[in-house]
């Protein structure tokens, strides 16, 4: 956009651009004639082109209309009248014509005669017969029903008149120029522009005369009076379009415009001249101005008002601006002008300011360091004073930022207003606090946001020390803002030696505040927190063995001093190796051994773990406390409870558990017959015995108890061992028996000494030889027998005597043939001891079978020696049961 000093301005335009093209029509008249014979004339009818006066164009316009309304109004010829003047301008003929089939010409009588006569020709005017009785009325005739309101011909049909001159003489064929008594004004104009806009309220010509003659003077001369003139008014006629009017001719004058530029064409010096107004409200650089009238007058030139018959007025605008040095632009309301929006804070920010004030207003301005203006195509920088007249926009450019959080402003008077320009405060913004892990690896980032240009600068401040530093390059003081994020990247240089958070700041200082402390206005502060060092330890369990290398495992932070304590069971945990070192932030081992536990109960101790400060440092480090828990020991004995025949017997039992447990046995109480072959030992990985042994009892029964326990712990079994009474109705079988047995039977086959058969009663089962050989009478083994002492009181078949013996159980059974003769030999010893008399003089069944005869059994009889016998098991004998002991 160009700016021009109005003292130097030259050009017609700034934002108006406006060019017109005038120019005059031409007027033919002739007088004088004498009167004559009729005579039949043809003439020719021309219509003449209009003559172009004058145009103004700036740019090629796109109308709303393509076509010119006036078209048919400009070309038509509707109807006719022609009047004969003679030489003295006496009318000596006229005729009229209501309808013009053809176009081109007219065939009129009129009077011959010598001498010039004047042939005047009026169309699109009616019937003018009787009208003009003289050439001089007829040049005095108005009209004013030849235009409609809207500025346009009554029935379209524009009013023409032409003349021709010469002597009326026989086959006379002459051509007579038509031209239009009207001129014609065409309008076109459109808004455009860059920050312009323009809505047009109303679109006026202006001072157009009421009335016309038919026919124009050589020398015509202006209506006077104010209701000779009237106004074409359109409203909201639109951003853009094309306008006809039609009007009489209206000889203004010339006018003052001295300096003959178009922007001074306003109509000084002239009254009543024509004009195009268009009005409306425009809105440029922001700025809203009410009642805007551009006023343009379609003369020809800069200084003639003159509009004249048959002339066209073309008229093409662009409206792109105010310029408010072109006298032809008028604004009804200046808008009073407002302070400009505050500038940006950032260096660079740019603004519009719009003097508003009208031409001849000066007004000066001294610019601050922090401004720089551009004032049509020239940059003024800081320090410029800037003194200028009239309207203009300026363009301001912050050259700093603004190094306050407050407004800053500087003032400047146009006319009596005083202007201020202001900056915006400029910010400074931090991000969110940062929190680094307890590793001295440990980075993060600050962010902030400050005002782009605003000089800054960035420094790190921490607790406990200096662990806080730069990540990378220190950030220069003094750099200017991005405008955007930015990020400042920091890094631990150290582990945190406390399980507390320690901290640190990241401080932030923009624009006065970089080198006034006592400026806080544009400051941050961004928190720093290094996590507190940790530390883990997993829990141990271990069994109740003894064990020479265990580890328990801790996790700490990294890169600190530990120590390891056994802090409880220090009887039974003893460390290995050196109970100090640097932590590596991986599982790390601390090698223990424990001792035996020779409880049964499990038992806990810790080893303490510190990390980092001393626990008597202000903020101590982390510590943890591994649990070693240790199983109770195993110890078993199995069986508790041993029970004894009477006979000489022994037992074992069996003792289990942890390896390495210590034991010994004692006697608790009972008979000392009852002894153990051991008094104690240490357990490995196989199963221990002891045994206890008792000799035959012969008496009441016995018990002794014994503790086995576990020196020095918890463990304690009782095994108690029960043995018999002993057994007055026994019998043993021994080699005393056999020789016995031999002294009496001598055939083994009929009689086999230790036969059996089983407890079966079944003819064809033989039996089997039982602790003995029969066939030579050899004993195996010697073996005893219980006898029953009662006696049954009755006889009964064999199978009776079986089942007898079966059903008192207990492995009660029918004796052989051998065993019978052992009770013989005993039966005073048996009797004695309580057992019941034998019947002397019955025989005794026997389960020995008889001569390999399966229904037969051997017998005995209490009585001649004890003497042998045989019988069918259908037979009824007694029965003596036995069993083994």
């Amino acid at each position: 956009m160009e700016l021009k000093k109005i003292k130097k301005t030259e050009q017609i335009t700034c934002f108006l651009l406006l060019v017109i093209l005038c120019g005059c029509t031409q007027n033919e008249v002739v007088t004088g004639g004498l009167k004559g014979e009729d005579v039949s004339v043809c003439f020719h009818l021309n219509v003449l082109a209009a003559t172009t006066l004058h145009t103004r164009s700036d740019t090629t316009i796109v109308t709303r209309s393509e076509s010119d309304p006036g078209e048919t109004a400009d070309k038509t010829l509707y109807n006719l009248w022609m009047g004969q003047y003679n030489s003295t301008g006496e009318l000596v003929a006229e005729e009229y014509f209501p309808s013009l089939p053809k176009q081109e010409s007219v065939n009129l009588p009129l009077k011959r005669m010598s001498g010039t006569c004047h042939v005047w020709a009026v169309a699109n005017a009616g019937n003018l017969n009787n009208k003009a009785v003289s050439e001089i009325d007829l040049k005095s005739l108005y009209v004013s029903d030849v235009f409609t309101e809207e500025g346009l011909p009554t029935g379209n049909l524009c009013v023409m008149t032409g003349m021709w001159s010469g002597e009326i003489t026989d086959n006379i064929s002459a051509d007579i120029q038509l031209s239009r008594s009207l001129a014609k004004i065409k309008f076109t104009y459109s808004v455009g522009g860059e920050n312009f806009s323009f809505t047009p309220t109303t679109l006026e010509l202006c001072n157009v005369p009421v009335k016309m003659k038919y026919i124009g003077d050589e020398n015509p001369e202006q209506l006077t009076g104010e209701s000779d003139f009237t106004t074409y008014r359109f409203a909201s006629p639109g951003n853009s379009s094309t306008h006809y009017w039609y009007m009489p001719e209206n000889p203004a004058g010339k006018g003052n415009n001295t300096e003959n530029k178009a922007t001074n064409k306003t109509g000084d010096g002239v009254e009543h001249a024509t004009c195009i107004k268009l009005t409306g409200e425009a809105l440029q650089d922001g700025v809203l101005y009410n009642d805007v009238v551009f006023t343009l007058y379609p003369g020809n030139g800069n200084n003639d008002y003159n509009i004249v018959r048959n002339g066209l007025y073309t008229i093409n605008i662009t409206l792109t601006g105010i310029d408010f040095s072109d006298k032809r632009v008028t604004v009804g309301t200046v808008p009073e002008m407002q302070d400009p929006d505050n500038l940006g804070a950032e260096k660079g920010a740019t603004g519009i300011f719009q003097v508003t004030t009208r031409p001849g207003i000066p007004w000066s301005f001294t610019i601050p360091n922090w401004l720089s203006a551009i004032v049509g195509e020239h940059r003024y920088e800081s320090g410029n004073r800037l003194d200028f007249v009239g309207p203009y926009k300026v363009e301001f450019e912050t050259a700093t930022a603004n190094p306050r959080a407050e407004i800053r402003e500087t003032s400047f008077t146009v006319g009596e207003k005083e202007i201020k320009v202001r900056q915006d405060a400029s910010s400074l913004t931090v991000g969110s606090s940062i929190s680094l892990s307890a590793e001295g690896t440990a980075v993060g980032n600050g962010t902030f946001q400050a005002t782009k240009g605003l000089p800054w600068s960035a420094t790190l401040s921490s607790e406990w020390g200096n662990w806080l530093e730069w990540d990378g390059t220190a950030p220069t003081p003094g750099v200017e803002a991005s405008g955007t994020n930015e990020s400042l990247a920091i890094k631990a240089i150290s582990s945190n030696p406390s399980s507390s958070v320690r901290r640190g700041s990241l401080q932030i200082k923009g624009g006065e505040s970089v080198g006034n402390s006592a400026y806080i206005g544009l400051t941050g502060s961004i928190s720093v927190t290094q996590a507190g060092s940790t530390i883990s330890g997993a829990a141990q369990n271990i069994g109740p063995e003894a064990s020479a290398n265990l580890a328990a495992r801790f996790i700490a932070t990294h890169d600190l001093p530990w120590v390891a304590t056994v802090t409880s069971g220090n009887s039974w945990l003893t460390l290995l190796t050196s109970s100090t070192g640097t932590t590596d932030g991986n599982s790390q081992a601390i090698n223990y051994k424990s001792t035996l536990n020779l409880s049964s109960s499990e038992r806990t101790g810790k080893i303490t773990v510190s990390v980092g400060n001393g626990a008597g440092d202000e903020h101590p480090g982390p510590v943890t406390n591994i649990t070693v828990t240790q199983s109770g020991s195993v110890f078993d004995v199995s069986p508790t409870s041993l029970d004894f025949e009477n006979t000489e017997s022994s037992g074992q039992v069996i003792i289990t558990g942890t390896e390495g447990l210590p034991w010994t046995v004692t006697r608790k109480n009972g008979s000392t017959d009852i002894s153990v072959n051991a008094s104690g030992s240490m357990l490995d990985k196989s199963s221990q015995f002891l045994t206890f042994t008792a000799p035959a009892n012969i008496g009441e029964a016995r018990s002794a108890t014994f503790t086995v326990a576990v020196t020095g712990g918890n463990h304690s079994k009782t095994v108690t061992v029960n043995q018999a009474a002993g057994v007055s109705n026994k019998v043993t079988i021994n080699s005393a028996v056999v020789a016995s047995y031999k002294s009496v039977v001598t055939d083994f086959t009929l009689y086999p000494p230790f036969n059996y058969d089983g407890g079966s009663t079944t003819s064809s089962w033989l039996g089997s030889d039982r602790n003995g050989k029969s066939s030579d009478c050899t004993l195996t083994s010697e073996y005893s027998i219980e006898v029953e002492e009662g006696e049954r009181g009755s006889t009964s078949s064999y199978e009776g005597a079986a089942n007898y013996c079966k059903a008192k159980k207990d492995g009660w059974r029918v004796p052989t043939i051998i065993e019978l003769r052992a009770i013989y030999d005993n039966r005073v010893t048996l009797q004695n001891n309580g057992v019941a008399e034998f019947k002397i003089t019955q025989w005794y069944w026997s389960s020995s079978v008889f001569n390999k005869n399966g229904n037969g059994r051997c017998m005995l009889k209490f009585r001649d020696n004890g003497g042998t016998g045989n019988d069918a098991q259908s037979q009824s004998h007694y029965v003596r049961c036995v069993r083994d002991l």
